[in-house]
């Protein structure tokens, strides 16, 4: 710690882990990238304050309530800190201060907040929920989310969004931005993408086998692009002895997008073949079952006719 009026430094340490089950197959048609390819932050937190990179917020639209998991980090408290939500509809002025009802257990908040009558995110209507969150009174976290009301669920071999029956019309996107190695050319290109892909008829954007920025899923949210999200794993080690690390990484990747409106669908992997133990596939589709509310997953988005364990 540098005294009051120096300059203070910031050192960050990578392991870009060339190989890795999770660099995805963009590393086969390009150069691998690694380093500082996305933005890094600096954090002023309090004593006790919400570790985002869990945080659970989304719509349900059945119950017409906001759903809530708030991972407390830091000093966590034997009982739970005061919480407040408001929420807005994006593009409104004025904020709502719905009723929330709490549970705390484990160093987690579970909540819902009743919001009559939610207008629901669509590609034709993008609706999203601005959230404000306060923990721990006055001098407690604040932190901002957004979160959309929808459904998708499988009727055979049709899918319905919102309980209307959806045809999908997608693009594959590899992720693939020359002249960069690192696939983040920037907002601009990735809303030009979306605005392509819907000026041509598209509905539908698959992220295959590599995960954008976080920025490119809160564009498809606004936009109204549906997205497919295949997680960055190319031939991995889906054996037994991997099991535990795997369930770590896959639940980042769960965790990462699953507050987005806008992603529907989710593949495990591609490609595996038989060398994939079906024991293994089906604890990581139970995983993303039981960590994304309404998710509709398949095991491997390769070959017609592999699938094994899945949903569509």
């Amino acid at each position: 710690k540098a005294p009051a009026g120096q300059a203070h430094e910031l050192r960050v340490r990578l392991d870009e882990q060339v190989g890795h089950n999770s660099q995805g197959f963009l590393p086969i048609i390009a150069p691998h990238f690694g380093g500082l390819w996305q933005d890094v932050e600096l954090l002023l937190l309090p004593e006790t304050y919400c570790d985002d990179l869990q945080l659970l917020a989304v719509g349900d639209l059945g119950k017409s309530a906001l759903q809530f998991e708030i991972p407390l980090a830091g000093t966590v408290p034997a009982t739970q800190p005061p919480l407040s939500i408001r929420c807005r509809l994006r593009g409104e002025t004025n904020w709502t201060v719905p009723p929330v009802q709490a549970t705390f257990s484990e160093g987690r908040i579970k909540a819902n907040a009743a919001l009559p009558h939610p207008r629901p995110w669509s590609p034709a209507e993008p609706n999203l929920y601005e959230l404000q969150i306060a923990l721990g009174g006055e001098d407690g976290d604040r932190f901002e989310t957004r979160a959309g009301f929808r459904s998708m669920e499988v009727f055979g071999q049709q899918l319905r969004l919102n309980g209307q029956p959806l045809q999908v019309r997608g693009l594959l996107n590899w992720g693939f931005s020359p002249p960069l190695n690192a696939p983040n050319p920037g907002e601009a290109v990735w809303r030009q993408e979306i605005e392509l892909a819907r000026g041509h008829g598209f509905n539908l954007m698959k992220f295959c086998l590599w995960i954008p920025p976080r920025r490119y899923h809160e564009l498809a949210d606004e936009l109204g692009m549906l997205t497919w999200a295949e997680c960055p794993t190319w031939h991995p080690n889906l054996t037994h002895e991997f099991l535990e690390p795997l369930r770590r990484e896959f639940t980042e990747f769960f965790q990462y997008d699953r507050n987005h409106p806008s992603v529907v669908l989710r593949s495990l992997t591609c490609e595996t073949g038989s060398g994939a133990e079906l024991p293994v596939v089906q604890s990581l589709y139970d995983l993303a079952k039981a960590t994304i509310p309404g998710a509709v997953v398949e095991d491997d988005s390769s070959w017609i006719g592999w699938n094994r364990v899945h949903d569509f």
